[in-house]
């Protein structure tokens, strides 16, 4: 993820975001979310979707 050029990753495994979303700015969000979003019924989760200001560091 960190040489990538996507705008957002997927998972819905609480694990995999968090190693997904360490040491880049890259945001991640649940698949079902992203169906909802497609739909029209979520459109706060455009929100989420925007690289974030801060690094997830975890230690």
């Amino acid at each position: 993820m960190k040489t990538t050029r996507v705008r957002a990753g997927a998972t819905e495994c609480s694990s995999c975001k968090m190693q997904m979303e360490q040491e880049t700015r890259i945001p991640t969000v649940h698949p079902i979310k992203l169906l909802a979003l497609s739909y029209g019924l979520m459109p706060e989760i455009e929100r989420s979707l925007q690289p974030q200001k801060k690094k997830l560091v975890v230690s």
